[in-house]
C-alpha cells in the first residue's frame, strides 16, 4: 500500500515539474524575443479548425480601412481575405499596413499529364488560379507581406503534391513565413481546413510545402492553399516578381530546387507548372 501511495505521489510531482518547466521555457522565450517577427511566430494563425469563422462583412470592412479596393475584395475568396485579416490581427498591423496590390494568373492543367493530374484524368482541363494580394508598411522599416495562393477551379485531389513560392534573394530578405492554410470544400460547404505550420524546406527567399503532410483521403474536392511571407527590401532597386509553382504527385525522390534569383525547378514529379507574377510596378 505504501509503495502504491509513494509511486502515485512521485508521478504527481513529476507531472507538476514538467508543467512548471514548460511554463518557464515559454516565459523565457517571450522575454528574450520581443521583436515583431517573434510575435508573429507566437501569436500566429492557429489551426483554422480551432477558430470561429469571422463574418465576411467584418473582414471586408477591416480590409477596406487598409485601402483594399471593393473590386479586389470581390475577386478574393473568403479564405484568402481571412488569412490577411488574421495575420494583421496577430501583429496588430491594421493601422500600420496598407493595400499594395493584387495579382493573379490562371494555369491550365492540361499542361500536366491527364492521367497523373487527377488520378484518372476525369478533369483533364482543370485549372489552377495563382494569385497574391500583398500589403506594405512597417513604419520606417519598409516591409511587404505577400499571400501566395493556389486555387483549383474544378475538383481534384492534392495528395503528395507540392506548392512553392519564391522571390529574388538579391533584392529581398524573408523575415518569416506563416504556414500554408489549406481549405477543401464542395460547393459552398467547407469539407475540411488545416494549416501546414512549417515548410518542407526554405531556400533563399522561397518556401516549399509538401501537401502529403496533410492527406486529403484521396477525395476529389475544390482545394485552396494560402501562404503568408513577410519581406524586407535589401536594395533601393526592387525586383517585384513572385514565382509560384505547383508540382503534381511526387515520388519518394521528388525535389524542389529554389535558386537565389527566385526560380523554382521541380524534379522527379510527374508534372509541374509555374508562373512568374509581377506584383509591383
Amino acid at each position: 500500500m505504501k509503495s502504491i501511495v509513494y509511486k502515485s505521489f512521485t508521478f504527481f510531482v513529476s507531472i507538476c515539474m514538467i508543467l512548471t518547466l514548460s511554463t518557464l521555457n515559454v516565459s523565457a522565450l517571450t522575454e528574450n524575443f520581443d521583436d515583431i517577427e517573434f510575435v508573429q511566430e507566437v501569436e500566429t494563425i492557429q489551426d483554422a479548425t480551432e477558430k470561429v469563422n469571422i463574418s465576411e462583412d467584418i473582414i471586408d470592412a477591416a480590409l477596406a480601412e487598409m485601402q483594399f479596393p471593393v473590386e479586389t475584395l470581390r475577386k478574393m475568396s473568403y479564405v484568402q481575405k481571412e488569412k490577411i485579416y488574421r495575420s494583421m490581427e496577430a501583429i496588430d498591423g491594421f493601422d500600420e499596413y496598407t493595400y499594395g496590390g493584387y495579382i493573379e494568373e490562371t494555369a491550365v492543367a492540361k499542361d500536366f499529364e491527364k492521367s497523373s493530374f487527377t488520378r484518372g484524368g476525369t478533369f483533364s482541363d482543370n485549372e489552377i488560379r495563382f494569385s497574391a494580394p500583398y500589403v506594405h508598411g512597417g513604419n520606417n522599416l519598409q516591409r511587404y507581406i505577400l499571400y501566395p495562393t493556389f486555387e483549383f477551379l474544378l475538383p481534384s485531389t492534392v495528395d503528395f503534391d507540392t506548392f512553392s513560392y519564391a522571390v529574388n534573394s538579391s533584392y529581398w530578405k524573408m523575415l518569416y513565413d506563416d504556414g500554408l492554410e489549406i481549405t477543401a470544400y464542395w460547393g459552398s460547404a467547407f469539407y475540411d481546413r488545416f494549416k501546414i505550420e512549417n515548410p518542407s524546406s526554405v531556400q533563399y527567399c522561397g518556401c516549399e510545402y509538401r501537401l502529403s503532410h496533410w492527406k486529403g483521403d484521396g477525395l476529389s474536392l475544390f482545394y485552396t492553399g494560402v501562404g503568408c511571407m513577410a519581406l524586407r527590401p535589401t536594395s533601393s532597386t526592387l525586383d517585384m516578381k513572385l514565382t509560384v509553382n505547383y508540382a503534381r504527385d511526387c515520388s519518394d525522390w521528388g525535389l524542389i530546387s529554389i535558386d537565389p534569383f527566385g526560380s523554382i525547378m521541380a524534379t522527379f514529379f510527374n508534372k509541374s507548372i509555374g508562373k512568374e507574377l509581377k506584383w509591383g510596378a
